[in-house]
């Protein structure tokens, strides 16, 4: 089994004879889990509208990293965090370019914007409506709130994921799988996440990278990962105990 160092120093020499084909076979084997990762971006991006359905395929996007890693001027010898960083950092320009080409424009708004918007969105709380159904408490005062809205079909994580973040982000003190009610209300605590925050526990629980590799990625400070990460956290575990 080979380990990290020497799959990175293949991927020097692949490059360097210019096989893609072997190139790109490292490249799997060094984050495997990054196809899986990206088709869940594309789901959830599905599920707000903001690319169509069955339009984009995970396969496709990975395919277009890999070559334009492949591509890009030699930075040898090749680091774990720069490469894990600039992947994901590819993947998510990319995923803007296909938003931006649906939208017909670009958002504008500020890193620095967007970041404060985030943390303050973190900062809201969850209370229990008349049906025993967990909501943001701002979402009690919206017209447009309606029971159903809260069903399955708004969830934009599968089940399988909610426990791989339990885990993940140490929520439970036992080893115990958590219960149907705490899956829904996790779920949906994970769904209402603001778009970055959603991202970020993303990069780290399916992307498995660390603070710093998701804070190169995002182009920000690693205290801001760090502190919107206890923010998530702090969150989800309210949501749990409730």
């Amino acid at each position: 089994m080979q380990n990290t160092k020497e799959k990175l120093n293949e991927l020097n020499t692949h490059k360097a004879a210019g096989n893609q084909a072997a190139f790109n076979k490292i490249l799997f084997e060094f984050m495997p889990h990054f196809r899986k990762v990206i088709h869940h971006k594309i789901r959830q991006m599905e599920f707000r509208g903001e690319l169509p359905k069955n339009m984009y395929s995970a396969q496709g996007l990975v395919d277009e990293v890999y070559l334009r890693i492949f591509r890009e001027q030699n930075r040898e010898p090749y680091d774990e965090n720069y490469l894990k960083a600039r992947m994901f950092g590819i993947a998510k320009k990319i995923l803007n370019e296909w938003k931006e080409k649906e939208s017909g424009e670009r958002a504008r708004i500020s890193t620095e914007t967007l970041w404060e918007n985030e943390m303050k969105a973190l900062d809201e709380q969850y209370v229990v409506d008349a049906e025993g159904e967990l909501v943001l408490l701002e979402e009690l005062d919206d017209i447009s709130y309606h029971q159903d809205e809260y069903g399955e079909n708004l969830i934009l994580i599968e089940e399988d994921q909610i426990e791989e973040i339990a885990q993940a982000l140490a929520l439970k003190d036992n080893d115990e799988p958590l219960t149907e009610t705490e899956k829904k209300r996790l779920g949906k605590a994970y769904s209402d996440l603001p778009e970055t925050s959603r991202a970020v526990v993303d990069y780290v629980v399916f992307g498995k990278l660390n603070e710093a590799q998701v804070a190169s990625v995002l182009d920000v400070s690693i205290e801001n990962i760090t502190e919107m990460m206890g923010k998530v956290k702090a969150r989800f575990l309210s949501v749990l105990k409730r």
